[in-house]
């Protein structure tokens, strides 16, 4: 049984790599932001695992945040979408060959829970902004139960990092800057029983993890 297991795992990871306009676009995305956008991964890069199922979850302060992670830590990353860019002609369909998939922002939209945990289950990653939207001015917002429930219902360790910008917005030529923690799982956030309660502590227990990385970012690049 572990064989199977270890057998499904390794196509899955394979499958990912196929999706051509990924592979092709997103290197070459993030070498332009690393180039204009001065980008640097500055800790943890080598935390993330090559293979496997987690989430990762962080801030979120621009468009390009999805990229900069590719480019960073080279894992194809799958990602919840407000549901508006896939009524928007072309790009519903870039959004889909990056990996995303419809959300109702604001809504208990258990069919878009049920598709991260299955996602999971197939050994792949998920990418979530736990604020459930962009920052405008960087700073950081209150997280949403969701990234702890996925977590618990999926039973996979988070990985959490933390994006910056030495302006209030990222534009060309600031210090756009991404540092990751270490992997922690839903019974160190405190999910035991996957209540209410451990997940709105579990949240305000990834902010503080995710607020730290933010200000080691700020520390670094000033």
């Amino acid at each position: 049984m572990k064989k199977s297991s270890e057998t499904k795992e390794i196509k899955t990871i394979k499958k990912d790599k196929r999706n051509f306009f990924y592979m092709l676009t997103a290197p070459l995305a993030g070498w332009l932001l690393f180039l204009i956008y001065r980008l640097k991964v500055v800790k943890g890069k080598n935390n993330i695992p090559p293979e496997g199922a987690f989430i990762a979850a962080g801030n979120h302060i621009s468009g390009y945040d999805p990229i900069a992670k590719f480019f960073s830590q080279k894992r194809q990353l799958r990602y919840m979408a407000k549901v508006e860019l896939f009524k928007i002609p072309v790009i519903r369909h870039v959004v889909k060959w990056y990996g995303a998939f419809p959300v109702e922002r604001g809504a208990a939209d258990s069919n878009s829970i049920d598709k991260a945990v299955e996602i999971l289950g197939e050994g792949k990653v998920l990418g979530i902004y736990p604020e459930g939207t962009r920052s405008k001015n960087g700073e950081l917002g209150r997280f949403k139960t969701g990234v702890a429930m996925i977590a618990h219902k999926a039973n996979v360790p988070i990985y959490p990092f933390a994006v910056y910008s030495n302006k209030k917005k990222v534009v060309p030529f600031c210090k756009y800057t991404i540092a990751f923690g270490d992997p922690i799982t839903p019974e160190e956030l405190g999910i035991i029983e996957g209540t209410p309660k451990e997940y709105h502590a579990a949240a305000n227990k990834l902010r503080d993890i995710v607020a730290e990385l933010q200000a080691y970012c700020r520390e670094v690049r000033g």
